[in-house]
């Protein structure tokens, strides 16, 4: 997948569409024992907001930044300096051109080969956009886990509509943080 920049995210759509739901996904680290974390901090320059001539957009980053510090704090995960913190948060976003190419036939007639056929073929041209949400702890500084959100993205350029979209894609990639022991 070509990832771009967040600039595109906002050039094209402003946020995640309201067509369809978030699909979201997870890894994480099997052996890290995420039971023990309390704190949290982010790496200095996480979000990647910015276009190839290097421009950022820190409206869209703050959005996201400031939509995983509630998710976080509402699962009882306290903010902190990230030289402090248990892990560090970092995210990444961009987008991508897709095609939605599909036909459907109709038949007219009576019986087998009797009659005849028509095809329509239909073409939609849209905008993925995908969020990924990584922790990484500081005791291995390594990634213990990875959320990850994609969505066909609005063209909806209402900040108020942006905003909750975000929310709603970073509570839905953080629904399953921290994973969960499997019952054994």
């Amino acid at each position: 997948m070509r990832l771009k920049s967040l600039s595109l995210i906002i050039a094209a759509s402003l946020g995640f569409g309201c067509a369809s739901a978030v699909r979201v996904s997870q890894d994480y680290d099997t052996q890290f024992s995420f039971a023990d974390l309390q704190t949290y901090g982010w790496i200095q320059e996480s979000g990647m907001a910015r276009d190839e001539q290097g421009v950022r957009y820190p409206l869209i980053e703050q959005r996201i930044q400031d939509a995983v510090d509630r998710t976080l704090a509402s699962k009882g995960y306290r903010k902190v300096n990230a030289n402090d913190a248990d892990f560090v948060v970092a995210f990444h976003a961009g987008t991508e051109d897709k095609l939605d190419v599909y036909s459907t036939y109709d038949y007219y007639g009576y019986g087998w080969r009797r009659g005849f056929a028509t095809q329509t073929t239909n073409v939609r041209q849209y905008t993925e956009g995908t969020l990924l949400i990584d922790v990484i702890a500081t005791s291995t500084r390594e990634l213990v886990w990875r959320g990850v959100g994609s969505k066909s993205l609005s063209r909806d350029r209402d900040p108020e509509k942006v905003t909750q979209r975000i929310n709603e894609a970073v509570a839905d990639i953080l629904a399953e943080f921290p994973p969960q022991p499997e019952a054994g």
